[in-house]
């Protein structure tokens, strides 16, 4: 209400200096001051060009520098390539390169959501820790505990990331966990990783039957 009473004040204050102004009587130049004012501005407009002035009007328009890139994934057993564009968290410190078809979105606070357009049941969450509040091996070993907690009678196995991590060199730790709801076929992957200045989460819900992790994670990996 307040910012709306300030544009509305703003602008009737703007209605009544207009006013002012066009009541305000202008005295008629005489002959002599109109041929001097269209010599002036002639010259004016000539010295302009001649120095090269720019009289292009200002649109505003923001130019956005959007990287283009690729990552190969496998899903249903088949590998495939998709080309990925660099997108900025909408609240944290990172960029990630998403396929086309997925969008990243803020859940809450220090966690953000990669959404697959077509089916939002898949998705990853990610979490970044600050490496100045934890140590990778803190993150590791909460991230576990989490995991066992959550699945279904404590049980979980470890999720294979070797074979992933043969593309991503600059990934120094990582670890991972996959839990199964087999009454249902959903299953959750969860991997905590190190890279940079940065340590990662990643919490991929999927199922038995799309196998859309792989392709999740590829994306998570480009995490800058």
């Amino acid at each position: 209400m307040k910012k709306h009473a300030f544009l509305i004040t703003s602008a009737f204050s703007a209605m009544l200096l207009l006013a002012a102004c066009n009541s305000t009587e202008t005295p008629t130049p005489t002959e002599e001051e109109e041929t001097a004012g269209t010599v002036n501005e002639t010259n004016n407009t000539q010295n302009g060009a001649a120095e090269g002035e720019d009289t292009t009007a200002d649109t505003g328009t923001e130019e956005t520098n959007e990287s283009t890139n690729t990552i190969e994934y496998v899903e249903n057993g088949q590998p495939k390539k998709a080309e990925t564009v660099t997108t900025v968290s909408p609240q944290q410190d990172y960029t990630i390169s998403l396929a086309k078809g997925f969008s990243l979105e803020a859940e809450e606070p220090g966690r953000d959501m990669v959404m697959y357009d077509a089916n939002n049941e898949h998705s990853m969450r990610i979490e970044l820790f600050a490496k100045d509040e934890t140590t990778y091996e803190e993150a590791a070993l909460q991230t576990e505990n989490t995991v066992k907690i959550t699945a279904p009678e404590g049980k979980y196995e470890p999720y294979a990331l070797d074979s992933l991590l043969t593309t991503h060199k600059d990934i120094t730790n990582a670890n991972g966990y996959v839990v199964t709801y087999t009454e249902d076929k959903d299953q959750v992957v969860t991997v905590v990783f190190e890279k940079g200045t940065k340590i990662v989460r990643l919490t991929v819900f999927d199922t038995t039957t799309a196998e859309m992790t792989d392709a999740f994670l590829q994306m998570g990996f480009t995490i800058e």
